[in-house]
């Protein structure tokens, strides 16, 4: 019967102390909120306004078809007979050289 006792005792008592010292005094906590200090805060009034939307990206990019240029012949470029971007066919002129070195060639 003592056993029966002292072994109550020792599941008993841990589990009271536990639960004893869960249990706090709720006015020592509303008295530490209370004496805390307010915090400051910033107050903005909203205002509508039109604003434009710019967004900057960098990035790079390729064209769906490209083509290769070769040179026929050699020499100084004179003029670009197109413009960038321009559709061209096959065997049109793109550009035109200088002629005194061929001419020359041909006397």
């Amino acid at each position: 019967m003592k056993e029966l006792i002292r072994c109550g005792l020792v599941f008993t008592l841990p589990f009271s102390i536990l639960v004893l010292s869960a249990c706090s005094d709720s006015s020592a906590d509303e008295s530490e909120q209370q004496s805390a200090p307010t915090p400051r805060v910033l107050v903005v009034t909203a205002e509508a306004a039109n604003l434009s939307l710019e967004r900057s990206f960098t990035a790079r990019t390729e064209g769906s078809m490209e083509a290769e240029v070769k040179a026929r012949a050699s020499g100084q470029l004179v003029s670009r007979e197109f413009t960038e971007g321009q559709l061209v066919e096959a065997n049109s002129v793109m550009f035109r050289i200088e002629k005194a070195p061929y001419e020359v060639t041909l006397q």
